[in-house]
């Protein structure tokens, strides 16, 4: 009894004490939480700080960031800048009435998330060192190195390319140009360019597009930089945005756009440019210099000229062969020569042309040059055209000079080789050639012919990325020169071919014109060009015509082709349209009875049934198309050679037996094309029948397949119906995942089997898989030895193998003379990649002996993740390992726990070599190895070396290996003098990078004298490079970056080798010569721990001469970084950033007490100082300097300054951080000053003419004692500042004058384009007295949180009570595009009544937040000023009309707001009129209208002649928001919609109508509007109560007739959505109509309980695929 009295007791106490004893103890402790969540963010900080190195190593790598990692930094970055706003409320609350509450609300916040901290911390640890993952191939390099194999290094081009290269180092040049004729040679200008920019490093990434061409094609240029960057769009997202906002993350960045021929827009592109990123730099190519200057900006110009007269005989004499000397073919070759013009494309096309050619070809080739007749093509002179026309008549055939000619019509840019091919065959350009497989071998032929006479080019990489089966190089392109030559002489006789652009409406009449012509009528090929053409003429006149291309680049809408365009064109053999729209498909396709070619690449189709009648097709393309269903009709094609169907993404349904049907079919391509719905054998849907793949069989003729399938199922149980046939091409990719084929390796036979795990499956390919040169096999789960299970003979043709997630694979291949079946010579003899990733029980790559012959041209060899891995080769004792892998380029070895050693000799079963490469591994080749997260790693190299071995290995990697304790024996890094990069991280007992033998010896070591990249991470156990006095000057040693090595305690100390090793020569990492890295340019050290200096008080001239960046992060014991005679020589010295450390001083003076000038960093140009708490001055010591070039300055975290700038030469009781020269920082563009919590003033007032005199953007935040910023004086001077952000702290003026009582015009920072004025609760006035500016530059301003300012804008000359932020001139902010305003507590009015003319005049848009005490935005009489304004948002409680109208009584039409697009109205709950008054607007461009939460509207649209006892929010016109296509209502009271008979045109745009959380309406869309919302694509009702009916209609029509057909039909609606409508009963309750909707897709229906049917008429919706509804599903189950 007594037990359970106490144990009641307890629970009352628990119950009643705890809630008691809690709070007191938040209130007690508080302190202790407040101090304990401080330490625990310091402690996210720092492990942020660790986290974030390999997160910047795996970015510099180029890998994938895991997204939990991601997580955890944006979760710790937004802890860690809240710490200063949590100790803010911190203060304020010991300041507070409601003290011990606001103690008791902080310590429970403070201690709830310290423990959150402490959890994320744990998860920090937990991620191990692992926070990416191997990022997808990245995009192939834009320059391949044989992209200036034919370069020469002219003379005449050094001068010019030495000047592009130092404007390129000029941070003020962004916009560069170079211009000459076509052929001169700027593209392979630019391209070395870039080359050599990114040998320079000068910038963190170069994208360079070539050939733009006269018809750009945005969307093209986009792909093309995207690939550079690795980047994939998403379908339907803004590319443009995307690619500006990565293209920012590069903080430097060169982007070369080549051959430009008009005003290219940067921004619609996605290239920042100008100020938007000052770090990209943009360099264009054009033929014509205005095109540069005047429509592109550039600042500089380079014009390339011709060759010299000797430049140009030298490239003749080099290409046409040495034979050009002998004395009787010399003279004449001379004349020949000097008929090019001195043009390279000229020079080398007829030197190629004549070639080996006996005198007379040559006398006659130069008669032929001197009678050629003028041409006026652009761009191009009369002796290039008679040189390439001769090169042309020296072409051996007519095939070579008809496929010329052919290649010159297909468009510019890149030319497909599958295209050429179809097009040469139904031509009939091949003599004797009705093979399409014997064409093949034709057109590779008869290209190279071309190619050779230098009339043809190598793709550049550039183009069209989509691979062939058909070729191994997919695409050729021609220069533009030679095209425009190749065009003109195919437009004469006896070819008529014709090739025109169509631009325009203008161009579309000449079109019709030019139809009446001669030309058209006699012209047999058209290669028509159409961009920005609204139609086509409505007939095609052309009797002759036997091939037609038209290539539509329109963006929105795709052209239209009419009904009778191919009437009069019955000879037509090949039709080739892209991007048009054949919705319908016009019927005079039926007369083309001749047609062989029709391709129909990116239309729009609708029905193509037509298609039947053409009998003689033999290549049928549709690629990208919107084809849903292959007609039947296709059946009747029995001539039909080529199908392809590639990325259709919409095509769903083949008929069955259409395939089965087309027996002479050879290429059949499907890639891409994911939503094909094969149809199991045997399975019978009804009405709609697929095709099966039983069908493939009956193809004999079938040479070419390209498949993907989503799984085998679809397979028939008699095996693959392909297997049998003759397939001497294909691609077939069977994966559950979207798997785009061309990111494979380009090759002619691949089979990729992604989430196949049946053996048995695998080999039903075994045909195929014999021949294959592509394996990916991915998640097979029951083959354990790969060659004896999946081919005995040895994958001979086998090129790469890729095996994924393959839990069961234990060998790839199995040789040991213990098994029966002994693998074939010449295994894997063809192998060139072998990647391994995710094999769990691999035990081995091979087991047993190696054949003869076997890997012998493997170049890549990467296994990962594989766990039971021991050995990557395990051998038998003596067998040869010197030349196993003779051509092994890159090894890449990640995740393999077990790992001991690259081969295994084993004897008796033991394992006897301690390292990974034993004494007898041979590696001649290898250029790259990685090695990560190797745990059983103990040693990776032998002493000794064979002959040659790793001798032309340049990149090392080591991540993760913490057995490891040294990388290198000394002898083994005396060999590597080819290393150029070498990365170690991530190793926990790692003492030394060179382990060396004799440490006692002194001596001088040339180590790794190529080195150019070092990277020493997280290694806490490092505290030499090489033990003993061994020393090295790093001759070309450019980037080093030592980061997290806490025993390091000095990074250089100068040794001489006679001297003896003191302790403080064995704390420092590197021993250095007496001239030590001369080339080093960047170093980065980063949390080192116990570092007390990074260099010694002296080092030899010449040492770190070449140091261009600096930058020091976490290294808690560094006091200071330089004494003032290393500072003093660091003169190349451009980027400084030091953050998080202990420096007291920058640079350390011995001689304090002097006072003089100091010219310190010359070129520096931009200085960082974060987090440095103990800073107080930069050079300690009256040490000062001009800073002449510091264009970028940042200050932020430096609790101790207290003054910026001072001027040397004057008395001050404040010691500043810099004290500055006469002029001080001329060229400073950015400053940028935060959480300086005791600085007191940024400038003293007084400063010299010129100093900051181009500062141009400031900004200054969270500066708690800086009560103003400038003092008028300088404030005065800053003629250049264009951007100014003041933000957080006590200011009460920003500008203080001290003649306040003086009212006059100030012309203040008259370049100023954007002001934020943001958390300044003290500030009411922007200068101190009636000092006004017309800010006649000021595009963008913003006011927030500033709970003083009571009036924004007031004119000067005009009387107010209230002080205005701003006093105004008599035109006041002309320019002002951009205003917001948000959490202005006090504020009565943005301005008064009454503003000057032109004032706001080009306003777009307008932002008004949380001002709760403002009745109204405008009077009258400025809201009719703003003409311009677009955007209007509106979200302040207390406002009861956005204008104000001092007539009320007054009823007339006003345009108010002519321009605007966007407007809305949110949370405005005393909100009733828009405008005070019968005023109305027609709201013209009005596009998206949304009205939130405006608790007293009661009707929304209102017609102004129509008479109401209630007001409308709008009073409109008969013919009201004609553009208006998106509309938003949330409005929880009784309010009508629309009132009044509108017109037609009123509101016909509406496309999406979106109604939530509106109660007080019955029906959405009355009777009056039903007929006007025709446009509708989108419908959606949510959460109103009250509907019953979505549509009422009435049996008479607006005019009171009744109507006809009784059909409604929405022909645009694609999506209905009704969701928790409880009284909806029906979406329409008539029974006299028809509903079409004929565009219908989706419709969603959730909580509409109460609906009894959808309407009582008839439904029609042939597109509806999906239905979400409980009630659909209750009428199906009736």
């Amino acid at each position: 009894m007594v037990d359970i009295v106490i144990s009641v007791a307890a629970k009352v106490a628990e119950y009643l004490v705890g809630p008691i004893i809690r709070p007191l103890g938040y209130v007690v402790n508080y302190r202790h939480n407040i101090t304990d969540l401080n330490q625990k963010i310091q402690s996210l900080h720092l492990e942020r700080e660790r986290l974030q190195i390999p997160v910047d190593d795996a970015n510099r790598q180029r890998d994938e960031i895991f997204s939990d990692v991601q997580e955890w930094l944006t979760y710790a970055e937004g802890i860690i800048q809240k710490r200063d706003d949590f100790n803010e409320d911190e203060r304020k609350a010991s300041k507070s009435c409601f003290y011990l509450k606001s103690r008791y609300q902080l310590s429970k916040q403070a201690k709830k998330q310290a423990a959150e901290i402490v959890d994320k911390i744990q998860e920090a640890h937990n991620f191990g060192g692992r926070v990416s993952h191997r990022a997808p191939p990245p995009p192939p390099p834009f320059i391949s190195s044989a992209s200036f194999k034919d370069y020469e290094a002219f003379q005449s081009r050094e001068s010019t390319f030495n000047q592009i290269m130092e404007a390129l180092r000029n941070e003020d040049m962004r916009m560069l140009g170079v211009w000459g004729m076509g052929g001169v040679g700027k593209t392979t200008l630019v391209k070395q360019v870039a080359q050599q920019a990114e040998e320079d490093k000068l910038f963190h990434k170069v994208v360079l597009v070539l050939h733009i061409s006269q018809t750009p094609n945005i969307t093209e240029i986009q792909e093309k930089i995207a690939r550079m960057l690795g980047l994939k769009f998403e379908a339907g997202e803004d590319r443009a945005g995307r690619l500006m906002q990565r293209l920012k993350r590069e903080k430097k960045i060169l982007v070369i756009l080549d051959d430009i021929w008009e005003k290219l827009g940067l921004g619609k592109i996605g290239i920042p440019y100008g100020d938007d990123h000052k770090g990209c730099k943009v360099l264009l190519t054009s033929r014509e210099r205005q095109v540069l200057s005047k429509d592109m900006y550039t600042q500089k110009e380079f014009h390339l000229q011709h060759l010299s007269e000797d430049e140009a005989w030298n490239l003749f004499k080099k290409t046409a062969g040495e034979s050009v000397e002998k004395p009787e073919l010399r003279p004449i070759a001379v004349d020949v020569a000097k008929k090019c013009d001195g043009l390279p494309v000229a020079i080398v096309t007829i030197a190629n042309a004549l070639r080996g050619e006996m005198v007379g070809v040559w006398e006659n080739a130069l008669e032929e040059l001197r009678r050629s007749a003028p041409t006026n093509i652009r761009g191009v002179t009369k002796g290039v055209y008679s040189c390439l026309e001769l090169s042309y008549n020296h072409l051996e055939g007519d095939e070579v000079k008809s496929l010329f000619l052919l290649c010159a019509l297909l468009g510019d840019g890149d030319i497909s080789m599958d295209r050429l091919l179809q097009f040469a065959m139904c031509l009939n350009l091949f003599e004797r050639t009705y093979s399409w497989e014997k064409a093949i071998n034709k057109l590779i032929t008869l290209v190279e012919n071309l190619k050779v006479s230098s009339l043809l080019l190598d793709h550049e990489g550039d183009g069209d990325s989509s691979s062939s089966l058909l070729f191994d190089q997919a695409f050729v392109r021609m220069h533009d020169v030679v095209r425009d030559v190749a065009r003109s002489i195919a437009s004469k006789d006896p070819h008529r071919f014709v090739v025109r652009e169509a631009v325009g409406s203008q161009e579309a009449a000449e079109l019709r014109e030019w139809q009446k012509t001669d030309e058209c009528r006699n012209c047999t090929r058209i290669s028509l060009i159409c961009r920005n053409m609204d139609e086509l003429p409505q007939g095609l006149v052309c009797p002759q015509l036997e091939f037609f291309l038209l290539n539509s680049s329109n963006d929105d809408p795709y052209l239209k082709i009419p009904d009778a365009f191919f009437q009069d064109t019955k000879q037509l053999r090949i039709l080739d349209l892209s991007k048009v729209s054949l919705t319908p498909s016009p019927s005079s396709l039926g007369f083309l009875s001749n047609l062989q070619t029709l391709r129909l690449n990116q239309c729009q189709i609708q029905d193509i049934t037509v298609i039947g009648e053409l009998k003689k097709l033999q290549v049928l393309s549709l690629a990208e198309s919107n084809i849903e269903q292959l007609p039947n009709e296709v059946a009747q094609l029995s001539d039909l050679r080529m199908l392809d169907l590639r990325y259709c993404d919409s095509l769903e349904v083949i008929p069955r037996n259409v395939i089965s049907s087309l027996s002479q079919l050879e290429y059949l391509s499907m890639k891409g094309s994911f939503r094909i719905e094969w149809e199991a054998e045997g399975f019978n849907r009804g009405e709609r029948i697929n095709a099966c793949l039983s069908e493939l069989k009956h193809l004999s003729s079938l040479r070419t397949l390209e498949l993907q399938l989503s799984n085998l199922s679809l397979f028939p149980e008699d095996g693959v119906p392909f297997e049998n046939l003759n397939l001497t091409r294909y691609s077939i990719v069977i994966s559950p995942y979207r798997i785009r084929n061309d990111e494979y390796k380009a090759s002619s036979r691949r089979l990729v089997f992604q989430g196949v795990t049946s053996l048995y499956m695998v080999k039903c390919f075994s045909k195929l898989l014999k021949r294959s040169q592509v394996l990916d096999l991915g998640e097979l789960d029951d083959t354990k030895h790969v060659v004896y299970e999946l081919d005995k003979e040895g994958f001979v043709e086998l090129k790469y193998l890729t095996l994924s997630g393959c839990p069961t694979v234990q060998y790839i291949l199995h040789s040991s003379t213990s098994v029966e079946w002994v693998p074939p010579p010449n295994t894997f003899c063809m192998l060139e990649e072998l990647i391994l990733d995710g094999l769990d029980n691999l035990e081995a790559v091979c087991h047993g002996p190696i054949p003869m012959g076997s890997f012998g041209n493997l170049r890549i060899l990467r296994l990962e993740s594989c766990e039971r891995l021991k050995y990557v080769f395990s051998l038998p004792t003596q067998h040869g390992r010197e030349s196993a892998f003779p051509q092994l380029q890159h090894l890449e070895l990640s995740d393999l726990p077990e790992l001991i050693s690259f081969y295994s000799t084993r004897c008796s079963g033991t394992q006897e070599s301690m390292t990974f490469f034993s004494q007898q591994a041979a590696f001649p080749a290898l250029e790259s190895l990685r090695v990560r997260r190797l745990d059983n790693l103990k040693a990776l190299w032998h002493n000794q070396l064979p002959t040659n071995s790793f001798s032309k290995l340049k990149g090392l990697e080591l991540i993760g290996c913490d057995e490891l304790l040294n990388v290198f024996p000394l002898s083994v890094a005396k060999v590597l003098v080819q290393l150029e990069d070498l990365k170690i991280s991530f190793c926990e007992v790692l003492e030394a990078i060179v382990a060396n033998e004799n440490e006692d010896e002194a001596t001088s070591l040339f180590l790794f004298p190529r080195l150019t990249s070092l990277t020493l991470n997280a290694l806490p156990q490092l505290q030499r490079f090489c033990f003993g006095r061994f020393t090295s000057r790093w001759p070309l040693l450019k980037e080093l970056e030592v980061w997290d090595c806490d025993k390091v305690e000095i990074l250089f100390q100068e040794i001489d080798l006679k001297s003896e090793l003191d302790n403080k020569i064995q704390q420092s990492l590197f021993l250095v010569e007496k001239v030590a890295l001369p080339n080093l340019e960047s170093l980065f050290v980063g949390t080192l721990d116990n570092i007390r200096a990074l260099r010694p008080d002296q080092l030899p001239a010449n040492s770190f001469s070449k140091l261009r960046k600096l930058e020091v992060i976490l290294c808690n014991k560094l006091l200071n970084l330089f004494p003032l005679s290393v500072a003093s020589a660091l003169v190349q010295l451009e980027d400084l950033w030091i953050s998080w450390s202990g420096v007291e001083a920058i640079v350390a003076n011995e001689n304090e007490d002097e006072a003089a000038p100091l010219l310190l960093f010359p070129n520096l140009t931009s200085l960082t100082l974060r987090y440095l708490h103990q800073l107080k001055r930069f050079c300690s010591g009256r040490f000062s300097s001009s800073w002449s070039l510091l264009k970028k300055l940042e200050v932020d975290n430096c609790d101790k300054v207290e003054i910026l700038f001072q001027q040397i030469g004057l008395e001050c009781e404040l010691e500043p951080l810099f004290w500055v020269e006469q002029v001080a920082f001329p060229s400073l563009e950015s400053l940028f000053v935060c959480n300086l919590h005791n600085i007191r003033a940024l400038w003293p007032d007084q400063l010299p003419a010129n100093s900051f005199s181009k500062l141009r953007k400031l900004r200054v935040s969270k500066c708690n004692k800086l009560l103003n910023l400038f003092p008028l004086s300088m404030a005065s001077a800053l003629m250049q500042l264009e951007d100014l952000h003041i933000s957080g702290g006590e200011v009460e003026a920003i500008v203080t004058n001290e003649n306040e009582d003086e009212a006059a015009p100030l012309f203040l920072f008259p370049n100023l384009t954007s002001l934020t004025l943001r958390d300044l609760h003290q500030l009411k006035r922007f200068c101190s007295g009636r000092f006004s500016s017309s800010w006649p530059l000021l595009k963008k301003l913003e006011v927030l949180d500033c709970d003083k300012v009571e009036i924004l804008f007031q004119q000067i000359s005009l009387e107010c009570e209230l002080e205005p932020l701003f006093w105004v001139e008599q035109v006041a902010l002309p320019g002002l595009e951009s205003l917001y305003t948000d959490g202005l507590d006090n504020i009565r009015a943005l301005c008064l009544d009454q503003l000057p003319a032109n004032s706001f005049s080009k306003l777009r848009k307008l932002q008004v937040r949380g001002c709760n005490k403002l009745l109204n935005l405008f009077p009258v009489s400025v809201a009719s000023a703003l003409v311009q304004l677009e955007d209007l948002y509106i979200s302040a409680s207390g406002v009861e009309a956005i204008v104000a109208n001092e007539n009320e009584d007054e009823a007339s039409p006003l345009l108010l707001f002519p321009n605007l697009t966007s407007l809305t109205l949110f949370s405005l709950h005393q909100l009733k009129r828009f405008c005070s008054g019968r005023f109305s607007s027609s709201w013209p461009l009005l596009k998206e209208l949304e009205v939130v939460d405006c608790d007293k509207v009661e009707i929304l649209f209102q017609q102004i002649n129509l008479e109401c006892e209630l007001e409308p929010l709008f009073w409109v016109e008969q013919e009201a928001f004609p553009n208006l296509e998106e509309l938003t209502l949330s409005l929880k009271g009784t309010v009508e919609i629309w009132r009044g008979q509108f017109s037609r045109v009123s509101f016909s745009k509406l496309s999406v109508l979106t109604i939530k959380e509106y109660h007080g309406i019955s029906v959405v869309i009355p009777s009056n509007m039903v007929q006007i919302l025709h446009n509708l694509e989108k419908l959606e009702v949510r959460m109103c109560d009250s509907v019953n009916e979505v549509i009422q209609v009435e049996i008479v029509g607006n005019d009171g007739h009744e109507l006809i057909d009784n059909e409604i039909e929405f022909t645009r609606l694609k999506s209905l959505t009704f969701y928790h409508l409880p009284n909806l009963k029906s979406f329409c309750s008539s029974t006299r109509y028809v509903f079409k909707f004929p565009s219908l897709e989706t419709m969603k229906v959730g909580e509409c309980h109460g609906m009894e049917f959808f309407c009582k008429g008839v439904l029609n919706a042939p597109r509806l695929k999906s239905v979400q509804d409980e009630f659909f599903r209750r009428i199906l189950a009736r």
